[in-house]
């Protein structure tokens, strides 16, 4: 039953995703969303090391809800983003996408797995340690440029590849 209800977080949190982006953005919900998983993982991180990795049930289940819900979010809208300049390749940038998502998840699963000592905190800090790095993609492919949407973040790129242009064709 805990662990069924744990599964309706995240039906619940795929659900609210089409109205959330609708008005505030693939873009920007992405971001925040990757923002609040890493905050959940901190406290999830600090409960497991609070506790010598074995928290209180509740404690435990209210973390990783946190966390199965951010997924719901995290994972399409970051998809979505990737699609976006595959439009004429779709069918194959979508097959290349979920092959490297399950390789990948794979591989680091499997790391988890090994580390796992009974206790709670491979898992704790595997999301956080993996959520840091997503940051970090996130971050890099973003240029730095995190919570805006993308017709901004295409107008400031072309204004500064104009700016470089013109800087170029005055020397």
């Amino acid at each position: 039953v805990l662990f069924g209800a744990l599964a309706a977080t995240m039906g619940v949190g795929m659900l609210a995703n089409a109205r959330i982006v609708g008005r505030v953005g693939v873009r920007r919900l992405a971001h925040l969303t990757l923002v609040v998983y890493l905050g959940i993982a901190v406290a999830l991180s600090l409960a497991a090391v609070l506790t010598g990795g074995r928290p209180p049930l509740w404690v435990f289940l209210l973390g990783l809800a946190g966390m199965l819900a951010s997924h719901a979010l995290v994972i399409p809208n970051f998809n979505t983003i990737a699609m976006q300049p595959m439009a004429a390749v779709a069918g194959t940038a979508a097959s290349v996408i979920g092959a490297v998502q399950i390789a990948v998840g794979a591989l680091l699963g499997s790391l988890l797995d090994r580390a796992f000592d009974g206790t709670i905190m491979p898992l704790a800090f595997g999301f956080l340690g993996y959520g840091l790095v997503a940051l970090g993609f996130v971050v890099f492919a973003e240029r730095g440029r995190l919570f805006e949407p993308l017709a901004v973040v295409e107008a400031r790129t072309a204004s500064e590849a104009q700016a470089r242009a013109d800087a170029l064709e005055a020397h």
